[in-house]
């Protein structure tokens, strides 16, 4: 009996200690903008308390740099790069050793594209990299879709 205590116990520490560390979540939308067949979309980062993202914009030598593409397709056309819906808060880390540019709590980034047909699938990727004080997890990407 004192075996299967023993090993029920082992088992929850090991799944407790195993948990997923997920700082970030991303969702996507598309809105319409008043020039016709131009639309906007964008993918929101939320980001727990104490983490950031990293800007497109980065120092070589630092943080990976938040990439965000969408797939092309015959039903749409990218209009220019993509933006981000705000300005990076730039200070030095002491992680990096350098002046990194971050976004803390929420940031979105923003690509506008000219409709073609009357409807399409939008398919985007995103790579980031996320740290909170003196940690970082690996560069993750992470796929969203949506229809306009």
């Amino acid at each position: 009996m004192k075996f299967i205590s023993a090993a029920i116990l082992w088992f929850y520490s090991v799944v407790s200690f195993a948990q997923v560390i997920d700082p970030v979540g991303w969702s996507i939308s598309v809105e319409a903008t008043d020039e016709a067949n131009i639309y906007e979309v964008i993918v929101t980062a939320s980001i727990e308390d104490d983490w950031v993202i990293y800007s497109k914009e980065t120092e070589e030598d630092g943080p990976i740099p938040t990439s965000f593409s969408i797939a092309e397709s015959a039903s749409f056309t990218l209009i220019g790069e993509y933006t981000e819906s705000k300005d990076p808060k730039t200070a030095y880390s002491d992680l990096f050793e350098l002046n990194v540019s971050k976004f803390e709590k929420e940031v979105s980034l923003i690509q506008k594209i000219k409709l073609v047909d009357s409807s399409a699938d939008i398919h985007a990727s995103v790579v980031f990299m996320t740290c909170s004080g003196d940690r970082c997890l690996p560069p993750k990407e992470v796929i969203l879709q949506t229809k306009i």
